[in-house]
């Protein structure tokens, strides 16, 4: 009997993530008790801050098995929380003059 659809994406995202396991290691979080002890000349080092673990590569294959290649329902509630969390930022970066319609502010 052949398989189904959701099936055969079950499978590949098992596979994906026992290939992740064993290829991607070295860009495991710090923390992470599954990744390799640093040998000085053997260990690969991230760069550009590339640190994930077989969730994040499962769920860049499932987004692309269902063909969302632009901002999909897992997008947009990222979006939403990164909108927070960046609006927090600025309340807490910007400086408020006692005044607002006084003073000047500097073009950011």
């Amino acid at each position: 009997m052949p398989k189904s659809p959701a099936e055969i994406k079950a499978e590949i995202l098992r596979l994906t993530r026992e290939f992740s396991a064993l290829t991607h290691g070295a860009n495991r979080p710090g923390d992470d008790s599954k990744r390799p002890a640093f040998v000085p000349g053997q260990t690969t080092v991230p760069y550009a801050g590339r640190v994930f673990n077989e969730d994040e590569v499962e769920a860049a294959v499932s987004a692309t098995l269902d063909f969302w290649l632009t901002l999909g329902p897992e997008g947009d509630a990222q979006a939403g929380s990164l909108i927070t969390v960046t609006s927090s930022c600025w309340l807490e970066l910007l400086p408020v003059p006692p005044d607002p319609l006084s003073t000047p502010h500097p073009v950011l």
